[in-house]
């Protein structure tokens, strides 16, 4: 039995690091990941986020979450809702 609303909210958790990841740079203009994460990562880690974190503009984070948290309500409330399609649907938009 697959959870889709789990899935739904890993996948706004991980982009939630990499737009916090994105914002702090902007802000400060610099990358702390100890004052973000609370903790320093090994460095391939480090570069990994970043890369991620910065192929992104903010804008298309915006319409990330947006995407997310409409497809978390509709499983929520829609009952008659085939699921499992839907979910797939959700993921090619991102």
């Amino acid at each position: 039995n697959f959870n889709e609303i789990a899935l739904i909210n890993s996948l706004s958790s991980a982009f939630y690091r990499l737009f916090k990841i994105a914002l702090y740079a902007k802000i400060y203009g610099k990358v702390d990941f100890k004052e973000l994460l609370g903790y320093t990562p090994p460095p391939q880690v480090a570069q990994n986020l970043n890369e991620q974190a910065f192929s992104l503009k903010i804008k298309h984070y915006k319409e990330i979450f947006n995407l997310l948290l409409k497809s978390e309500y509709e499983l929520k409330t829609n009952s008659k809702l085939a699921k499992k399609e839907f979910l797939i649907a959700t993921l090619l938009k991102l």
